[in-house]
C-alpha cells in the first residue's frame, strides 16, 4: 500500500498559487 506523496516543491507551488488567487479575489472585491 503506497501513499501518494507530494513533492515539497509542488506543494509549495500549489500553496503559493492558492494564496495569489485568494489575494486577487480580495483585491477585486475591494475595488
Amino acid at each position: 500500500m503506497k501513499k501518494h506523496f507530494e513533492k515539497p516543491s509542488q506543494f509549495r507551488r500549489r500553496k503559493m498559487r492558492e494564496a495569489m488567487r485568494r489575494q486577487r479575489i480580495a483585491t477585486s472585491r475591494k475595488h
